[in-house]
């Protein structure tokens, strides 16, 4: 269609920019969750495991029974804390994985559909401009197909402007929604990695319950394995999941990460096989 001039929204094109580079920040986030979500999910069945071998580990004296029965409750406690953790980077990666795949693709297509009107539309601006340069020094029939050129610069400016109007719409929501999406997953992710880390169990549950993590039926059974003191001590945290959910914290109130976290999501990342992360996909609405 020829050369012209291209029309620009300098600041939309800016705010567009930068959601590109988040994109790319959060693609690079996911892909380490999920190798981190797998991982987790690796420890915890090597830890049940130990902790069956354990119970199941006779000697001919009670001499070793005490330290044996001992490691075997902390293994099954460490792979109920990984449990949790687990549970918590499963909801992690899901909120991710629907930020990027639903709220960010919606606003990548719609983005793609501007670009296209934006290009046509300065093609037929162009046409028009050569049409009115024409019909100023010709005669009825440039004045006409100028007349023609100006309609259907008319039609394609109306499109250009209503679907700009709407991308502008579309980032200030995605962009409000990514916020408060990812302020909320990154405080789940802080609480239950240090919370974890530390050994802090009551945390843990304070985290099922503030964040509504819905643990899966199995895990009681390494209660119930575990004797009749453990069973009524599962049977106590079951029914201590149904208070009413914690106050969500403010910033201020989160504290520092842990070490090891911050060089988590600091690390440089190469480009790599996506990991299995099926079991960390569920659908979470953001």
């Amino acid at each position: 269609w020829g050369s012209g001039t291209r029309t620009t929204d300098a600041k939309l094109s800016d705010r567009l920019e930068v959601l590109m580079a988040q994109r790319d920040k959060y693609k690079a986030l996911l892909r380490v969750s999920l190798r981190l979500c797998a991982q987790v999910r690796d420890v915890k069945s090597t830890q049940r495991e130990l902790a069956t071998v354990l119970g199941a580990f006779t000697v001919r004296s009670d001499e070793l029974g005490h330290e044996v029965e001992a490691n075997a409750r902390t293994q099954r406690q460490l792979a109920r804390n990984g449990d949790v953790l687990y549970e918590a980077l499963s909801v992690f990666c899901a909120s991710l994985t629907h930020l990027l795949n639903t709220a960010m693709e919606d606003t990548f297509a719609q983005l793609k559909v501007y670009q296209e009107a934006r290009i046509e539309f300065d093609a037929y601006r162009t046409d028009e401009e050569k049409a009115r340069a024409a019909a100023s020094h010709g005669g009825e029939a440039q004045r006409a197909r100028h007349e023609r050129k100006v309609a259907e610069l008319a039609e394609k400016r109306a499109r250009f402007e209503a679907l700009r109007k709407d991308l502008t719409v579309r980032v200030h929501f995605l962009e409000q929604n990514q916020l408060k999406v990812m302020r909320r997953q990154l405080t789940l992710l802080h609480n239950a990695t240090c919370s974890y880390f530390t050994g802090d169990a009551d945390n843990l549950e304070k985290c099922i319950r503030q964040f509504h993590i819905k643990m899966p039926q199995h895990l009681g059974q390494d209660a119930t394995a575990a004797g009749p003191a453990a069973a009524a001590a599962a049977k106590d945290d079951e029914e201590s999941r149904s208070l009413t959910p914690l106050p969500f914290p403010t910033p201020s109130e989160l504290g520092t990460p842990s070490e090891a976290l911050t060089a988590l999501l600091s690390q440089q990342l190469t480009v790599e096989e996506r990991m299995d992360g099926d079991e960390c996909m569920d659908e979470v609405e953001v």
